[in-house]
């Protein structure tokens, strides 16, 4: 009767919620591993919102622009591009990549809070909800300035050795 309609009841609330604390233990695993694999990449990682406003960013993100969170969280990417023609330039090539449904992947120089302009590969994909909504949008920044050098130096050689009319020879020791 009654009693055994109370028990079942009792085992069905007993269920839901071991599933329920299943489900949170699992968001919980699951953001640890999202928190781990953001803190840990050595490319500068920036989460902002669709109207390009700071939300996260990772540590190497804090090193390589020089701000912290803190002093980003809620202001425009703005202050990390070269001018606001620069910026509105940046914001051109986002939209016309995610009107195509593609990420965006291109150089572009950033700016450091030091002034510092630097060139960068930039990898921008829109994060977007179940329905296909923008929620945001994620950088993955590297700063290429070193990669710049070496191919200039390069470059610098060959011309040396194409415009030289003398033997050159290269040999390992």
């Amino acid at each position: 009767g009654l009693e055994g309609k109370v028990e079942a009841r009792t085992r069905a609330l007993d269920a839901e919620s071991a599933e329920r604390r299943r489900a949170e233990e699992a968001l919980r695993e699951s953001e640890l591993l999202f928190r781990g694999v953001f803190n840990s990449q050595t490319d500068a990682v920036v989460v902002v919102t669709p109207e390009r406003t700071v939300v996260n960013l990772n540590p190497a993100a804090e090193v390589m622009f020089g701000y912290s969170l803190e002093e980003l969280k809620g202001r425009s990417t703005e202050v990390l591009h070269v001018d606001h023609e620069h910026y509105a330039r940046f914001g051109e090539i986002l939209r016309s990549a995610f009107a195509r449904g593609e990420a965006a992947r291109f150089e572009f120089e950033l700016r450091r809070k030091n002034g510092e302009v630097f060139p960068a590969e930039n990898a921008i994909s829109s994060l977007e909800d179940g329905l296909g909504r923008p929620m945001g949008i994620v950088s993955v920044v590297r700063d290429i300035t070193e990669r710049q050098r070496a191919e200039e130096e390069r470059g610098r050689f060959v011309a040396i050795l194409e415009a030289t009319t003398d033997f050159v020879a290269i040999a390992d020791p």
